[in-house]
C-alpha cells in the first residue's frame, strides 16, 4: 500500500470515527422537544391532518414536510422514531458534505489539500457535533441545505465555471432551506447584495440575480406561498394572526439581554478576526460570503429576541467555519520558530477557547436533562406505553420529547400551553384583560377541552414550577384555577382525580391527574 492510499485510508477512518462519536453523543441526550413535535406533526399530515383542525403550530408547513422522510423511514423499518430521525439527519448531512467537498475543490487549488481537509472536517463537526442537544432542529436542516449555495456564490465570484444542473440543484436545496422560517431569508438577501456589489457594470449588477440558482430559489418561494394558501389556508388565516400577537411577545427578552449574550459577542468578533488575518487569495470571496451569511443568521437570531441556542446555531456555525478557515490559512504562512509558535497559539486560544468551553457546559447540561427525565420516561414506558398522555405547562416543552422516548401518544393539538405565558396569569379578581386576549384564551381553552374529550388522555401532568412576572412580582401559574374559569373545562376535569406528585428538585415538579 503506497503512501497516498494510506493517507486516504486514515482520513476515511477519521471520518468514520467522527460519525461514530456523533452517534454516541446523541445517545447521551434527550431528543429535543421541538424536533419530537415536528415528527409528531409530520405523522399527522401524512395521515391527512391540517393546521387548527388537527394541530396548532406557529411555524410554516415546510418544516413539517422536511421531517416526513424520517417518519416514512420509521414506518418502513422496525426502528424507533428517534433512530429514524437520526439516520435521516446523518444521511442529509452526509449528502451536503459530499456536495460541499466537490464545490470547495473548485475554489481550492490542488496544492491546498490540507486546507480542503480542514474545511470538510470543520463542516462535519459543525453538522454533527456542534448541535449537541439541538440535533435535528430546523436550523440544522437550514445549514445542510444552504451552505452549498454559499460555496456556489463564492465560485461565481471567483469566475469559476459550474454546470447548470448543479446550479439548479443547489438553488432548489437553498430555496427549501431559506423557506423553513421567514427570518432565514436575511442571509440570502445579504449574500445576493454582496454579489451584486462585486459586478463590474450596472447592467451586470441589476441582472446578477438572474442565475440558475437564484431563479430556482425564487421559484421555490413562489410555489411554497401558493402551496400554503391552497393546502394550508388555516395557517395564513388563523395561526399567523394569533402567533404574531402572543408568541414572540410572550417569550422575548429585552434586546440588550439577547445582544450581550457571550455567544453573540463571539459571533460578532468573526469579522474582526477576518480583518486581522485576511489575505487577497482565492479564499477571500469565500470568507466574505460566509461572513455575509453569518451576519444574516445573526440578524435572524437577534430579531426573535429569544436567547435559545438553536436560534444562534447557524450564526455560531458560520463563525466557527470562518475562524477555522482563517486560522488554517494563517498557519500555512509560518515555519514555526518559537516566537511564531507562541503567537499562533495565542491566536488559536482567542479563536477557540470559547467554543470549547461552551460545548463542555452545554454537553453537561444536555446529559443532565436526559438523566433527570429518565424516571418520567421509564414509568410512562412501563405503565402507559401507546396510551394518550398530555401535560399542562406554558414552558416545559421537553415533555413532548419525554413522551416520544416513552412511546406514549401526545393527546393534544397543542405542543404546550404557550399562550399562557402572555394571556393567562392568575391575576387579582379585579384585574381585567383585553377583549382580544379573552378571545385568544377562549380559542385555546376550547381547543384543549375538545382534545381532552376526544383523546381521553389517561394521565395529565400539571406543572407546579412555572412562574409569571406581573407588576414586578412573580406569580405562580395555577393551571387548573385558570382553566376552571371555563365551565366546559370544569365539566371535563371532573373525570380526572389527583393521583400523585413527581419531582426532581433541580428540574421539574408535576402533579399527575388520572382519568377515572
Amino acid at each position: 500500500m503506497n503512501k497516498a492510499k494510506i493517507q486516504h485510508f486514515l482520513i476515511l477512518l477519521f471520518f468514520i470515527l467522527l460519525y461514530v462519536c456523533a452517534w454516541c453523543l446523541q445517545d447521551q441526550f434527550l431528543l429535543k422537544g421541538d424536533v419530537s413535535w415536528q415528527m409528531h406533526l409530520a405523522r399527522l399530515v401524512l395521515s391527512g391532518g391540517n393546521y387548527v383542525n388537527d394541530f396548532f403550530e406557529i411555524n410554516p408547513p415546510l418544516s413539517i414536510y422536511l421531517y416526513m422522510p424520517a417518519v416514512l423511514l420509521q414506518q418502513i423499518f422496525p426502528i424507533s422514531a428517534i433512530v429514524a430521525l437520526r439516520i435521516y439527519i446523518f444521511i442529509l448531512a452526509t449528502l451536503s458534505l459530499i456536495l460541499c467537498h466537490a464545490l470547495f475543490k473548485k475554489i481550492s487549488p490542488s496544492k491546498d489539500k490540507n486546507i480542503r481537509l480542514l474545511f470538510i472536517v470543520t463542516l462535519c463537526f459543525v453538522y454533527l457535533i456542534l448541535p449537541l442537544g439541538e440535533f435535528g432542529q430546523r436550523e440544522c436542516l437550514l445549514l445542510y441545505l444552504t451552505i452549498p449555495y454559499f460555496l456556489l456564490v463564492s465560485i461565481r465570484l471567483n469566475s469559476i465555471k459550474i454546470n447548470q444542473f448543479s446550479a439548479v440543484s443547489i438553488g432548489i436545496l437553498a430555496g427549501l432551506g431559506f423557506a423553513i422560517k421567514p427570518f432565514f431569508i436575511f442571509s440570502f438577501c445579504l449574500v445576493e447584495i454582496y454579489f451584486a456589489s462585486k459586478q463590474t457594470t450596472w447592467r451586470k449588477c441589476l441582472l446578477g440575480w438572474m442565475r440558475p440558482e437564484t431563479l430556482c430559489i425564487f421559484l421555490v418561494f413562489i410555489f411554497y406561498l401558493i402551496f400554503i394558501c391552497v393546502i394550508h389556508p388555516n395557517y395564513i388565516n388563523i395561526v399567523v394572526p394569533l402567533a404574531a400577537h402572543f408568541y414572540y411577545q410572550s417569550f422575548a427578552l429585552p434586546f440588550a439581554d439577547v445582544f450581550f449574550n457571550p455567544i453573540v459577542i463571539y459571533i460578532s468578533l468573526a469579522p474582526l478576526f477576518y480583518l486581522a488575518l485576511s489575505n487577497n487569495g482565492l479564499y477571500k470571496q469565500l470568507c466574505i460570503v460566509l461572513l455575509m451569511a453569518l451576519i444574516g443568521f445573526l440578524g435572524a437570531y437577534l430579531i426573535q429576541q429569544l436567547p435559545w441556542y438553536y436560534h444562534a446555531l447557524p450564526a455560531f456555525s458560520m463563525a466557527i467555519i470562518v475562524y477555522v478557515l482563517l486560522f488554517g490559512l494563517f498557519l500555512r504562512q509560518y515555519r514555526f520558530n518559537k516566537s511564531e509558535f507562541l503567537f499562533a497559539l495565542l491566536i488559536g486560544l482567542l479563536a477557540f477557547s470559547y467554543p470549547i468551553n461552551f460545548i463542555k457546559k452545554y454537553y453537561a447540561k444536555n446529559v443532565m436533562m436526559k438523566q433527570e427525565t429518565q424516571p418520567l420516561i421509564k414509568e410512562l414506558r412501563e405503565k402507559d406505553k401507546k396510551q394518550p398522555v398530555f401535560f399542562f405547562s406554558n414552558d416545559a416543552a421537553y415533555m413532548v420529547s419525554v413522551f416520544e422516548h416513552a412511546d406514549v401518544l401526545h393527546a393534544s393539538r397543542l405542543q404546550f400551553l404557550a399562550w399562557m405565558h402572555h394571556n393567562s396569569p392568575t391575576l387579582p379578581p379585579q384585574t381585567t384583560i383585553s377583549t382580544q386576549r379573552q378571545n385568544e384564551e377562549h380559542f385555546f381553552v376550547t381547543m384543549l377541552v375538545d382534545d381532552i374529550k376526544k383523546n381521553k388522555p389517561v394521565l395529565i401532568y400539571v406543572d407546579q414550577l412555572q412562574l409569571l412576572k406581573y407588576q414586578g412580582k412573580l406569580i405562580k401559574l395555577d393551571y387548573i384555577q385558570i382553566l376552571s374559569r371555563y365551565p366546559d373545562f370544569k365539566d371535563v376535569w371532573k373525570k380526572y382525580h389527583y393521583w400523585k406528585t413527581v419531582e426532581n428538585p433541580s428540574m421539574y415538579k408535576f402533579d399527575i391527574y388520572k382519568l377515572s
